[in-house]
């Protein structure tokens, strides 16, 4: 699937602002790469610094408890981010890669045709 600049400009736009309201802030640094059956969203600097207190207190026990809640909640971050864009793209979450130590995070939809 193909997207004109302007889709691509209200897909990013559309999880900028989710991510706004789901975080109180938007992110340091977002962007999306296109795929021929998928997209990525690459998402920079979105980890509070409570989580950065626990993670620096607790280490690899404190990013595999958040890990989980963040994989967790892509599902419903991708039911909020289709419903936001009016479910007119075929977009499905597979995947969330996670790097807490370095605060960026990529996630992978197929786009299903």
């Amino acid at each position: 699937m193909r997207f004109t600049q302007e889709e691509k400009n209200e897909l990013l736009k559309t999880f900028t602002n989710l991510l706004k309201n789901v975080n109180g802030k938007g992110p340091r640094n977002i962007y999306i790469k296109y795929f021929d059956k998928e997209l990525h969203v690459v998402i920079q600097g979105v980890i509070t610094d409570f989580e950065k207190y626990l993670i620096n207190n607790f280490g690899k026990e404190a990013i595999e408890v958040f890990r989980s809640f963040y994989e967790r909640d892509s599902y419903n971050f991708e039911k909020l981010f289709l419903r936001s864009l009016g479910y007119k793209y075929p977009l499905t979450f597979y995947e969330l890669e996670s790097d807490f130590d370095n605060d960026i995070f990529t996630y992978k939809m197929k786009i299903l045709e």
